[in-house]
């Protein structure tokens, strides 16, 4: 059902979705990894947003770097308003991408 989904999605429920996937170890949906969906919301992110989401993908072991660098431009543009934890949270993701990708 998520997937039918996907493209209505705030960058909230996005995240959230994809937490949780993350969380309990379920891959999570394809639809929701796609860099048009997530490029094309990717001005509303939030900084809770795009850490979590970027968090998300490193757990989820999801090596598609091009989605990481356009959620990391995102993170980037956004930074003075990232709190410790989010800063933490994108720096750790990345750098954990960046591994797997080795």
């Amino acid at each position: 059902e998520a997937s039918a989904k996907a493209a209505q999605f705030k960058p909230l429920e996005l995240s959230n979705m994809l937490w949780a996937c993350a969380v309990s170890r379920c891959p999570a949906p394809d639809k929701l990894l796609t860099p048009s969906l997530c490029g094309s919301m990717l001005p509303q992110f939030k900084p809770q947003e795009l850490s979590m989401t970027l968090w998300s993908l490193a757990k989820l072991s999801i090596g598609d770097m091009g989605l990481a660098h356009a959620l990391l431009q995102g993170a980037v543009s956004k930074l003075h308003a990232f709190s410790t934890q989010n800063l933490a949270n994108a720096v750790w993701a990345f750098a954990a991408l960046t591994c797997k990708e080795e």
